[in-house]
C-alpha cells in the first residue's frame, strides 16, 4: 500500500529550528542562568534523595525529583545548573513542536509568519523566568505538547502498520503520563483530549477508535499502577498540595459549617478560632490577606488531609460559595502580569520596560480576546465542523486545555498571587489562544492562495469590463 505519510518541507523545518535556536539565545543572553530556588524547591530535592522514605513524599509529585535524581547522578555538584539548561532545551522544543501544530492548523500563513506567531507565545518573561527555576513549571509543557503531537499522528498509520500504531500510541500516553507526575494539574490533558473526542463524535458522527482506545489504554495502565503501589504503600495520592490549597480556601471563605467532626475543627476549636473564622469574607483587600496568612500556620497533618474541604464542600451552601468565588477569580488567572526581572532585556534599559510592560499589558487589556476566541471556535464547530474537526484539533484541544487550566488552578489555589507561578508553564498557551482570532483571520481572508484567488477574480473582473 502506498505510504502518504507527508514528508517533512525542509523550509518548513529549517523555520522552526531556527525560531527554536532564536528561543534559546535569548534565554541564556538575557538571563543570568542562574537556578532560582523556592520553598517548594527543598522539597523536591529532599525527595530525590530518601524517595519514599522521605516525610514530604506524599506532599509533592514524583516526577520532577526523578530529574534531579538524574541530574545528580550524571553531573554531581553542577547538577542544579544543567537542570536550568536541560529545562531550557525542554521549553525551546516545547517551541518547536508548537511551531509544526500552527503551520499544520493554518496552511495559508506563511512560514515567517508562523515564526512570529511562536516567537510572540514563547518569548513572554513570564514563561521564561520560571525556565529557570527549580520546579515543575515549564518542563510538563514540552511532554504535553509531545504527546499531543504524537496523539495526532496515531491515524496515519492505523491501515498500514499496527505496530507503529501501538509504539506512538504507548510513547503519547507515556508523555501525558510523565507530566502528570511532574505536576498533577497535567491530568488535565487526558480530559482535554477525551473532551474532544466527545466533540468529534456529536459533531463529526465518528469516534476516534484507534486514538482514544490505544492512547486510553496505555494511559489508564500507567494511572492504575501507580494508584495501586500508592495504596499498597500506605499513600494517600500522587501529591497532597491539592488538599492543602483546598483546605486553606475553605479556611479563607471562612465556610466551616458541616465540617464539626474533622479533625481541623477540632484543632481550630482547641485554639478558639471557630468564631474568627465562621466571620470571614474573602474580599482580596490587603487587611483581609493579612488576617488570613495567620491560618497558613496550622500543622501540616491537618491541611494534607482530605476530610476538611471534603465536609464542607458537600455542605450546598457552601458549595455555592466557593463556585461562586471560583468563577470570579477565573478573570484574575489570564489578568495577573506577566513581567517577570529575572528576564532583562539590554541591562534593564528602555527596550526591557517596552518588552516587559508590553507582555503585561497584553494580559491586562486583552482578555476581552478570550471571549471571542472561544465564541470563534464555537461557531466554525457548528457550521464548518468538518473542516475544523480535522485541521484544528490540536488546537480545539489546546484550547480545551487552557480553559481547564485556568478552572483548576483558581479552584487549587487559594490567593491570586500564585497564579504568576501556575500559570508560567501553560502561558504560551494561553497567549496563543489570546491572539487565535486574529490568526484565524489572516489564514481565511489574507493567505496566499486566498489572496491569488481574489486577485485572478479582480483581473478577469476588469477584463470582462473592458471587453464591454
Amino acid at each position: 500500500m502506498k505510504d502518504n505519510t507527508p514528508i517533512i518541507d525542509f523550509n518548513e523545518l529549517l523555520s522552526s529550528i531556527f525560531s527554536g535556536l532564536l528561543i534559546f539565545i535569548f534565554c541564556v543572553s538575557f538571563t543570568e542562568l542562574t537556578p532560582l530556588k523556592f520553598l517548594d524547591t527543598e522539597d523536591y530535592i529532599v525527595i530525590s534523595e530518601k524517595w519514599f522514605e522521605a516525610e514530604n513524599f506524599d506532599r509533592r509529585s514524583i516526577g520532577y525529583p526523578i530529574l534531579i535524581w538524574f541530574h545528580k547522578a550524571v553531573f554531581n555538584g553542577d547538577w542544579e545548573y544543567a537542570m536550568i539548561h536541560f529545562q531550557i532545551i525542554l521549553y525551546v522544543f516545547s517551541s518547536i513542536i508548537f511551531w509544526y501544530m500552527i503551520k499544520r492548523t493554518f496552511q495559508n500563513i506563511n512560514i515567517y509568519l508562523v515564526s512570529i506567531i511562536m516567537l510572540f507565545c514563547f518569548l513572554n518573561p513570564q514563561s521564561l523566568a520560571f525556565t529557570l527555576a527549580l520546579l515543575p513549571e515549564s518542563a510538563p509543557l514540552f511532554f504535553a505538547l509531545l504527546s499531543l503531537l504524537l496523539f495526532e499522528k496515531i491515524p496515519s498509520y492505523n491501515d498500514r502498520n499496527k505496530y507503529k500504531v501501538l509504539y506512538i500510541s504507548f510513547f503519547s500516553a507515556f508523555s501525558a503520563f510523565f507530566a502528570y507526575l511532574l505536576k498533577p494539574i497535567w491530568l488535565l490533558l487526558v480530559f482535554s483530549i477525551y473532551l474532544f473526542i466527545v466533540i468529534k463524535l456529536i459533531f463529526k458522527k465518528t469516534f476516534m477508535k484507534s486514538n482514544s482506545l490505544y492512547f486510553g489504554a496505555f494511559f489508564g495502565i500507567f494511572y492504575i499502577g501507580m494508584q495501586f503501589y500508592f495504596t499498597l504503600n500506605g499513600y494517600n495520592s500522587l501529591s497532597s498540595v491539592k488538599d492543602i490549597n483546598l483546605n486553606l480556601s475553605i479556611l479563607r471563605l471562612g465556610k466551616i459549617k458541616g465540617t464539626e467532626n474533622t479533625q481541623m475543627y477540632k484543632y481550630l476549636d482547641a485554639n478558639g478560632l471557630i468564631k474568627q473564622i465562621s466571620e470571614r469574607n474573602w474580599t482580596d483587600q490587603p487587611n483581609e490577606y493579612e488576617e488570613f496568612s495567620n491560618f497558613k500556620n496550622i500543622p501540616k497533618k491537618y491541611l494534607i488531609n482530605s476530610e476538611f474541604w471534603a465536609s464542607s464542600l458537600s455542605n450546598k451552601n457552601n458549595f455555592k460559595a466557593f463556585f461562586i468565588k471560583t468563577c470570579e477569580r477565573i478573570p484574575k488567572f489570564f489578568t495577573t502580569s506577566a513581567e517577570n526581572g529575572t528576564v532583562t532585556i539590554f541591562r534593564d534599559g528602555y527596550i526591557n520596560y517596552l518588552y516587559q510592560a508590553g507582555y503585561s499589558f497584553f494580559h491586562k487589556k486583552f482578555t476581552f480576546l478570550l471571549i471571542l476566541s472561544y465564541s470563534l471556535l464555537a461557531f466554525i464547530l457548528s457550521y464548518r465542523s468538518q473542516y475544523i474537526l480535522n485541521r484544528h484539533s490540536s488546537i480545539i484541544i489546546v484550547s480545551i486545555l487552557v480553559l481547564a487550566f485556568a478552572i483548576g488552578v483558581v479552584s487549587f489555589t487559594y490567593q491570586n498571587q500564585l497564579f504568576l507561578r501556575m500559570r508560567a508553564g501553560v502561558n504560551p498557551l494561553v497567549i496563543f489562544i489570546f491572539i487565535y482570532p486574529l490568526i484565524y483571520l489572516i489564514d481565511n481572508c489574507l493567505g496566499k492562495e486566498k489572496l491569488k484567488f481574489s486577485l485572478l477574480k479582480l483581473m478577469k473582473a476588469s477584463k470582462v469590463k473592458r471587453q464591454n
